[in-house]
């Protein structure tokens, strides 16, 4: 702390000022997205981690309510294969999909709020009290993040670059916006600013003529744990081998040694994935297929015969090269709307005095490329806030360097004026510009935060807890439900949830797997999610093309209309509102106890 609160190693009143001011604004800004800017978890991707964190917290165990039908398969097939004890019961799953670290410490947290677990549909706000507090974890890894950045920054550069680095990283909107969706990208933003400060030590080191072993090896510590938050870092750390393959002395030691440590960290927890589902990535594997499926990228995942699935390898050359030109195309937005973010490229032809800050330049540019090679195979559909976005961790470090290049330039002009307005006057636009996406909609926000409609928030599509919930008073814990949106099932109603498989016949079998377990399914739940009031020529074409009847007898009822056949199980709808419906084999609500 001394270092933050000081320059060049003497306390400043002027700069305890300016830093006790910035700390003030970032728990303002904390504060501001846990409570007037915060509708709920907005990711499906983190409202999945979110109820695995909640599984972790209460019963010890990895599991999940969250069944893909895809990872069913996987599971109990390898169980037959392996001659295990019997199948894996349906209510008690365990997660072979996501990587364990986020999931893992967040259930930390959800321990200190056991009173808070569960909820209602008369709780009187439609925020889920654990809503916040996974989003909080988020926020305050956040800013951790910053403060790690900072020092890493000020020892690159210096104190002026470090703060400016800091405040527009703390302004962008696209931050906070990952902060409280749930998504890991916060807590790798952590891991990966400890990754490059022991980077930036090994190569400081190397300049002095001395092998970096200790340095190296906390970075690939610390790149492991950053795989174990998100398989597809991994990606990053092919970048940091092919660096440290050129640059580090003695040539291979330190990139065995990086490999080495990596290896073993990332191996402890496939033995596990090997020993539940005969893959070291689990089901997170499939994911590189995700490109080749045909249809909508989620089909291979809710596919329940995946051995069946068709791929389509036609244009796959193409559909590569056109996902990186949509990267760069976008790359402003992937860094965060940082203003100076993307000058980190320019910054590659500014001769640095220090060889170690120009040679530490090439180890980010390494690990960027390796990271878009990654991020082109697997996609981004989402854009910007995708779960696979990972030019959102390089922010902070280009952003500095992208300040520091625009510094020389400022500086060139050769302005006739000493006027601290002219003289800094490059860092005050960077600063507002980088703002705007977050102060303009304030005055809104605050406005609704302090309203009556800050009561009856919802994310759409549409995880709007009250409605929800009310599944986990209608069945049991021994009962599951077919849904479109089974992870926002699994973490507001806390009933086990399985994602529409992709047609009606391999739902019988997943029905003869779940009631040859003893258990059942209660209903289906779908919502706006697959319907979103589209056309049902536009549904039959979509992923739920074979759950047409289905999505659309809610709508169809409402019209004195049956599209559903007499044999099918689940003949009684009920509507939550006009694009809400839970289908079930009977009634288990009386009109007006809602």
């Amino acid at each position: 702390m001394a270092e933050f609160f000081s320059q060049d190693g003497e306390l400043d009143s002027g700069m305890i000022i300016r830093r006790v001011l910035f700390l003030l604004l970032l728990l303002g800004l904390g504060v501001y997205h846990l409570f007037f800017n915060f509708d709920g978890l907005t990711s499906s991707r983190g409202i999945d981690q979110a109820q695995i964190s909640r599984e972790i917290a209460k019963h010890q165990v990895f599991n999940t309510k969250f069944l893909r039908p895809l990872s069913v398969y996987q599971v109990n097939k390898h169980r037959v294969d392996s001659e295990l004890d019997g199948l894996m019961p349906p209510t008690a799953f365990t997660d072979v999909f996501h990587a364990p670290l986020n999931p893992l410490l967040n259930s930390v947290a959800l321990r200190f709020f056991r009173d808070q677990w569960e909820y209602t549909s008369d709780s009187g706000t439609s925020v889920y009290f654990l809503d916040r507090v996974i989003a909080g974890v988020s926020v305050l890894l956040f800013l951790l993040a910053i403060f790690i950045s900072y020092l890493l920054i000020a020892r690159i550069f210096d104190t002026k670059i470090a703060g400016i680095s800091a405040l527009v990283v703390l302004l962008s909107a696209t931050m906070w916006d990952f902060a409280q969706s749930g998504l890991p990208q916060m807590l790798m933003l952590f891991l990966f600013s400890f990754g490059l400060y022991f980077l930036f030590k090994a190569i400081e080191t190397q300049q002095e003529e001395t092998p970096p072993f200790v340095w190296v090896a906390l970075a690939a510590g610390f790149f492991g744990l950053l795989a174990l938050t998100h398989w597809l870092t991994m990606w990053l750390f092919f970048g940091l081998l092919f660096f440290s393959a050129f640059y580090f002395r003695p040539k291979g030691v330190m990139s065995i040694l990086l490999a080495t440590i990596f290896t073993v960290i990332v191996l402890a927890w496939g033995y596990r994935n090997l020993q539940v589902c005969g893959d070291i990535l689990g089901s997170g594997l499939y994911s590189l297929q995700t490109g080749l499926a045909e249809g909508d990228a989620s089909s291979i995942f809710r596919n329940y015969d995946p051995e069946q699935q068709v791929f389509d390898t036609r244009g796959l050359f193409s559909k590569l090269l056109v996902n990186s030109l949509l990267q760069l195309e976008d790359l402003y937005k992937f860094l965060g709307s940082i203003l100076v973010a993307p000058l980190f490229f320019l910054s590659l032809l500014h001769p640095f005095k220090r060889p170690e800050i120009a040679h530490f330049r090439w180890c980010i540019l390494s690990m960027w490329v390796f990271g878009v090679i990654g991020m082109t195979i697997y996609g981004l559909p989402d854009g910007h806030l995708d779960p696979n976005q990972l030019h959102i961790l390089f922010a902070p470090i280009m952003a500095a360097y992208g300040l520091a290049f625009l510094t020389v330039v400022w500086n060139r002009i050769g302005f006739e004026t000493n006027h601290p307005l002219v003289t800094q006057g490059h860092l005050i636009i960077v600063a507002i510009i980088s703002a705007i996406p977050l102060i303009l909609p304030m005055p809104k926000n605050l406005k609704a935060g302090l309203g009556a409609q800050a009561m009856q928030r919802a994310v759409w599509p549409p995880y709007y807890p009250p409605h929800i919930a009310y599944l986990n008073e209608w069945t049991t814990e021994q009962e599951l439900i077919l849904s479109d949106i089974p992870w926002a099932v699994a973490w507001y109603a806390d009933r086990s949830a399985v994602w529409l498989p992709k047609d009606q016949e391999q739902f019988r079998r997943l029905n003869d797997y779940v009631e040859g377990m003893g258990r059942k399914f209660a209903g289906i739940f779908i919502s706006p999610e697959s319907i979103n009031g589209r056309l049902v020529t536009e549904i039959s074409q979509g992923p739920y093309a074979d759950w047409r009847e289905v999505i659309m007898e809610g709508e169809a009822r409402d019209m004195d209309r049956r599209l559903l056949p007499e044999d099918f199980p689940f003949q009684d709808v009920i509507p939550l509102n006009s694009q809400l419906y839970f289908y079930s084999d009977r009634q288990r609500w009386m009109p007006g106890s809602r």
